[in-house]
This record gives C-alpha cells, sequence and structure tokens, in this order.
C-alpha cells in the first residue's frame, strides 16, 4: 500500500490500500467518534469533575402520583444524580433513597394517605424515572423537584466544538485518544508486538489525570481518590 500524506500515520491493515476519499469518510463518520467517545467516557469515569454538576429545578411533583421523570440537565444527561429534594414553600425536604422493593412494601399506594401529606422517600425505577412516598398530597402545596447531580455532557463533535474537557484539559483528552488510537493502529488485537506506545501515553494519561484529580479536588474542597 502507499501513504498518502499524513493518512499512514493513524491508517491500520484494514484502512491502508482504501481510496483517499474512503478513508477521509471512515475517518469522519467511523474512527473520531469512537476516539472521542473513547477518551471522553474514560476521563469522566476516572474525574469527578465540578464543573459537570447540575442542579435542574423546572419539575413539579404531581398529587397523588407515585411517578416523576428526571428533567433533561442543560448540556447532556444525567450520570450521577447525588441529591433530589422537595421544595414547598420555600422550605426543602431532602428525600431518602431507598430500593424500589422497599418504596412498595413502604408505599405501594398511588393516593397520597393525607391530603397534606410531603414526600419523604424515593426510589430509582429507571435512570431517568423514580418513585416517592409517599405520594403528595393535594393540598400540600406546588411541590418543585430539585435534581442535583453530574451530567454526562453532549460528546465533541462537528456541532458541538467545545467541551468542558476540550476547554479545561485538552492534554488529558489528547492523551486518553492517543491510548485508543495506539490500540487502533496495531488492530488492538497485535498490540502485544510493539505495547511501547500504547505504554508511554498510558503512563502520560495516568500523569495527567493525577495532576486533574488535584485541581478539582481544590475547586471542590473534597479529595479525590488518585
Amino acid at each position: 500500500s502507499q501513504a498518502m500524506g499524513d493518512f499512514y500515520q493513524i491508517s491500520n491493515q484494514t484502512t491502508l490500500g482504501k481510496p483517499e476519499r474512503v478513508i477521509l469518510h471512515e475517518l469522519a463518520q467511523e474512527i473520531l467518534p469512537q476516539v472521542i467517545e473513547y477518551a471522553e467516557s474514560r476521563i469522566h469515569r476516572d474525574l469527578e469533575i465540578i464543573g459537570l454538576v447540575r442542579r435542574d429545578t423546572s419539575s413539579s411533583l404531581t398529587p397523588n402520583d407515585r411517578d416523576f421523570t428526571l428533567p433533561t440537565p442543560s448540556g447532556g444527561t444525567w450520570d450521577v444524580v447525588s441529591e433530589i429534594n422537595v421544595i414547598i414553600s420555600a422550605v426543602r425536604t431532602p428525600l431518602v433513597k431507598v430500593s424500589l422493593a422497599a418504596m412498595n412494601m413502604l408505599w405501594p399506594q398511588e393516593s397520597a394517605p393525607s391530603a397534606a401529606s410531603v414526600p419523604v422517600y424515593y426510589a430509582p425505577v429507571t435512570d431517568t424515572a423514580i418513585i416517592v412516598g409517599p405520594p403528595l398530597g393535594a393540598s400540600a402545596g406546588t411541590a418543585t423537584v430539585e435534581v442535583v447531580g453530574t451530567i454526562t455532557p453532549n460528546a465533541l463533535s462537528a456541532s458541538n466544538t467545545t467541551t468542558y474537557l476540550s476547554t479545561n484539559y485538552p492534554e488529558l483528552l489528547l492523551a486518553a485518544s492517543m491510548i485508543f488510537i495506539s490500540g487502533y493502529q496495531r488492530n488492538f488485537g497485535s498490540q502485544a508486538d510493539n505495547p511501547q506506545q500504547a505504554q508511554s501515553w498510558t503512563a502520560q494519561y495516568a500523569a495527567l489525570l493525577e495532576s486533574a484529580k488535584r485541581n478539582e479536588s481544590m475547586k471542590s474542597g473534597f479529595p479525590q481518590t488518585v
């Protein structure tokens, strides 16, 4: 096969020998999205980022109804919900998280036990839905639901050209991307033939991650495991 410009540097046995237009299409539509998904997902699992915490108060409970659908947070989707609170007349009631089985045993009925009842528990049903108990009473007042948690932000793409990672930790994003690319160059399974490149980027990623964890710990005031 023949190298064309810089394509040889990111090609593997699968892509070598393909026409330039095919390589360009695969880079833009298949390879780069995989690189970005791998890099961003790995960093989001490894690093607790205070800049990705969201607080949403856009939804309310319905009286005599256990079901509640989490609102869509700005800039992404919920990853980990850390708090759910009910606010009535400026008074916040933190809900205690319990299992779905416990909720169905304690509060099996859809209707509120009294007209003034306010939920004190919640149980996740799916990643976007919960049930509360006891159900909100009809005369308890407007019950705003405050959801606090960390989001998985929208991925870096042609239509989303900047993200928290690309702005604040571009070198970490690059290192994570190069780990994937190093494997891709050797079709992943043959990395053992020359593992130095992948190991080098993995070591660089680990060093940058440690630095990023210290930075995020200073922002939040809470230590992160290194």
